[in-house]
């Protein structure tokens, strides 16, 4: 809010009183005041165990909160601090999430392990990614599953463990985000840069960042996307690439999360503090803790604010001037008819890949729900000449393509053999010039 001071010009003007001036102020901040301050979070409950809690995920409902701690546990509590289960995985909790009604849960290790639980803790798959899973995320009804690994590659899987996608960024992967409808995917990478995509992989735009980018999220509705650096910062940026405004906190930022229409930020980090931003990147509270915060995860309106901490304690904290409206994500549409499956690998790797013109992503890549018939694919890579084939794709099969890219003829494989013949002349050239000299 802006408040301008009117400076005076020497006139005579009439005397208000004091009780009339404090009137019309009091009247002034109500009218310009945000409808939901969001600075009156506090907590609701605590939950404490011997060694560190490193992420944490409210469900999209505001009934479910999951857990990770760096001894490889796992928790699901309802929302009222009930603990639903509690299991161990293969290492530390690197990032966890949770779907509506806690439908299914998503945690990613320090060993490299992508895992989805259902709601009573049975595990449904596990999927290896690199050395280390930094993160994974979930849209509303948990039919997507986003991770990201220190192997450079952001990773996007069907509800049922199949790969959908991968996209190779550089880096580790350090932070993935996703929309609630699944149609946008957000990565952030140790290479200084943040990417997006749609729902099919196709990249849509990348952001460069002044520093390592340690967490990622995205708004419920997809018109915002947060980043969290190792230099301090908070950046939102929209749905177009277009940075709304940037903040700091207090020290390196583990975690970022983002209300829908990013109205309300939050961020944990190496300050020993959960802070809150407002949608114009205004500080609007600071929570402290006893250690590093290494997780935040806020509800779609704000209401609730997790926080995981170094300290050993996960904290719910709750802002009583917010309603927790159950917000309606658009229904992901089903293709019509019949559908089947690509598989598209390639040597060398890492080709570009198009289905019937439109990209797609890079090898080796898994396309599902692809409609029965002819479709046209084409791989490109720089250096090598384009590949291209006409497949007919069945119904629920997999069609395989393994692709041997051809390199483009380098000058010195075209032209080799004519740099002798070439030199034979111009040598014969000057010896004919030479002894027409001499005999002159």
């Amino acid at each position: 809010m802006t408040v301008s001071i009117l400076k005076s010009t020497g006139r005579t003007r009439s005397a208000v009183p004091l009780t009339g001036v404090i009137g019309l102020f009091m009247l002034a901040c109500v009218l310009c005041a945000p409808a939901q301050a969001a600075d009156d979070h506090a907590i609701l409950w605590t939950h404490s165990i011997s060694g560190n809690m490193r992420s944490v995920s409210v469900s999209p409902d505001g009934t479910y909160v999951a857990a990770g701690a760096f001894d490889g546990t796992v928790y699901l509590f309802a929302i009222d601090e009930t603990l639903i289960w509690s299991t161990k995985i293969d290492g530390a909790v690197n990032g966890i999430a949770v779907a509506r009604d806690g439908a299914v849960i998503a945690a990613g290790s320090d060993k490299g392990t992508c895992y989805l639980f259902d709601r009573d803790g049975t595990i449904l798959w596990t999927a290896t990614l690199g050395e280390k899973v930094y993160d994974v995320a979930l849209p509303d009804d948990g039919s997507r599953v986003a991770a990201g690994s220190n192997d450079g590659h952001v990773y996007l899987f069907a509800g049922t463990g199949e790969e959908l996608w991968n996209s190779k960024i550089g880096g580790s992967v350090n932070g993935v985000g996703i929309s609630s409808d699944g149609t946008l995917v957000a990565a952030g990478s140790s290479n200084f840069q943040l990417y997006t995509y749609d729902g099919e992989g196709t990249r849509l735009w990348t952001y460069r960042t002044d520093a390592q980018v340690y967490d990622v999220d995205v708004a419920f509705d997809g018109t915002v996307v947060v980043a969290g650096g190792s230099d301090a910062s908070i950046t939102a940026i929209d749905a177009a690439g277009v940075k709304l405004w940037q903040s700091s906190a207090g020290g390196a930022v583990n975690g970022v999360a983002a209300s829908s229409g990013g109205d309300f930020v939050a961020a944990g980090a190496n300050d020993n503090a959960a802070h809150i931003f407002s949608g114009t990147g205004t500080p609007v509270q600071k929570y402290s803790t006893l250690g590093n915060v290494r997780g935040v995860s806020l509800s779609p309106q704000g209401k609730y604010l997790a926080v995981a901490s170094d300290d050993g304690t996960l904290r719910l904290l709750s802002s009583p001037s917010i309603t927790e409206e159950q917000p309606t994500p658009k229904p992901t549409e089903a293709p019509a008819g019949p559908v089947g499956s690509i598989s598209v690998s390639s040597v060398p790797g890492e080709a570009n890949v198009a289905l019937d013109g439109e990209p797609k992503g890079t090898t080796p890549l898994t396309m599902t729900e692809i409609p029965v018939g002819l479709h046209t694919i084409t791989l490109t890579l720089d250096g090598y000449e384009t590949w291209t084939a006409q497949i007919s794709v069945q119904e629920n099969t997999v069609f395989p393509i393994l692709a041997q890219m051809q390199a483009f003829p380098t000058p010195t494989e075209s032209g080799a053999g004519m740099i002798p013949v070439f030199g034979a002349i111009a040598a014969a050239v000057v010896l004919a010039a030479r002894r027409g000299w001499r005999r002159t």
